[in-house]
C-alpha cells in the first residue's frame, strides 16, 4: 500500500491462487485517505453549487473549483484508490471507511504477509505476485569453464520432479563471478505454461563445450595442495619428482594440461600415489632434497 493504515478485510487469504489485474486482494483503512475523501466530497459539492459571482468572475471561479476537484481526484489515485471507487464516491457522495487494494497484474500469489487488523505502511510488503508462465534456471559454471560458455549455446536440463529432460539455450551470461561460490550463474529461460516447473526446484544442466585438442592427464594423477596442482613425473630408472602444473577443465576423468607437462611424459597414478603424496612433497621441498627413490 502507498499509505499508512490498517488491513480491514482480506479477499485473497492464502498462497497459491491465480489473480487477474484489478482483483481485490484486501481492504485498507487509512485515516489519510478517509480524510482526503471527505475533503474531495466537500470540493465536489462546492463545485456543483451556484457561484455568488457574476460574469467573468463566475467563470473563473467555476474553473478554479473544477481544478480543485481534479486535484483531489488525482490525490486519491496516487494513493492507489481504484478509479471505480473514486467514481462511486462522486456518484453517491458517501465515503467508505476502507478502500480495496487491487492486484496490479496477473500472476500467482507466491507469498502473503498480510493479516487482518495489522498495521501497514508503504514499506510493508503485503503480497508477492509472480508470473510463472516463464521461469529462469540459474546454472553454476566454474571459473575454468567460463570462457567456453556463450549465449545461444545448447544445453540439456533435468529438473527434479519433472520426468523428461528439457532442451534449452543459454539466454544470458552475467559479467561478474559470484564471489562466495566462485561460479558464473548462467541463465536459461524456460516456458512453463502448463505449470509443470516450480520455482526453487533443483536442476542439473549439461552442456557440450568445444575445447579442441590438447594434452591431458588422469584425474587420479593430480594432487591439489591449496592453490597449486602437483603431478609426480616418472623418470627413467623409476624415480619420480613432483612438478607443479596448470590445469584446465576436468573432462571424462582427465584434466586438460595448460602448462607444466609435455606430451609423452609419464605421470604416477593410483592409490599408492595419493597415500604417500604428503611425505613425497615434504621430502622434495626440504634441505638437500633430491629425487625420490620409489
Amino acid at each position: 500500500a502507498k499509505v499508512r493504515g490498517w488491513v480491514d478485510g482480506i479477499s485473497v487469504s492464502f498462497v497459491g491462487p491465480r489473480v487477474v489485474p484489478g482483483q481485490v486482494l484486501c481492504g485498507i483503512y487509512s485515516q489519510e485517505v478517509y480524510a482526503a475523501e471527505m475533503e474531495f466530497l466537500a470540493l465536489a459539492s462546492r463545485a456543483s453549487g451556484e457561484s455568488p459571482s457574476r460574469g467573468e468572475f463566475a467563470e473563473q471561479e467555476r474553473r478554479a473549483r473544477g481544478e480543485l476537484v481534479a486535484a483531489g481526484r488525482r490525490r486519491l489515485a496516487l494513493w492507489d484508490v481504484p478509479k471505480a471507487e473514486i467514481e462511486r464516491l462522486e456518484a453517491t457522495r458517501e465515503p467508505r471507511r476502507t478502500f480495496p487494494l487491487l492486484a496490479p497484474r496477473a500472476g500467482t500469489v507466491v507469498s502473503k504477509q498480510v493479516l487482518d487488523g495489522t498495521s501497514v505502511d508503504p514499506s510493508t510488503e503485503l503480497y508477492t505476485i509472480s508470473d510463472l508462465s516463464r521461469l529462469w534456471v540459474l546454472a553454476d559454471v566454474y571459473e575454468a569453464d567460463v570462457s567456453s560458455v556463450h549465449v545461444g549455446q545448447a544445453a540439456r536440463i533435468e529438473v527434479q520432479g519433472v520426468a523428461a529432460p528439457i532442451e534449452a539455450k543459454v539466454a544470458f551470461v552475467p559479467p561478474t563471478i559470484d564471489e562466495p561460490t566462485r561460479t558464473l550463474k548462467v541463465r536459461f529461460d524456460l516456458p512453463n505454461e502448463r505449470a509443470q516447473l516450480r520455482p526453487g526446484a533443483f536442476a542439473d544442466v549439461s552442456m557440450d563445450l568445444a575445447l579442441g585438442r590438447g594434452l591431458a592427464v588422469p584425474e587420479n594423477a593430480v594432487i591439489r595442495t591449496g592453490a597449486r596442482a602437483i603431478v609426480f613425473v616418472v623418470h627413467e630408472g623409476g624415480h619420480v619428482t613432483p612438478r607443479e602444473v596448470k590445469l584446465g577443465p576436468l573432462v571424462d576423468g582427465a584434466y586438460r594440461v595448460e602448462a607444466g607437462l609435455a606430451a609423452g611424459e609419464l605421470a604416477a597414478t593410483g592409490a599408492q600415489l595419493l597415500n604417500d603424496s604428503e611425505s613425497r612433497l615434504r621430502a622434495s621441498s626440504g634441505p638437500g632434497a633430491g629425487h625420490g627413490g620409489h
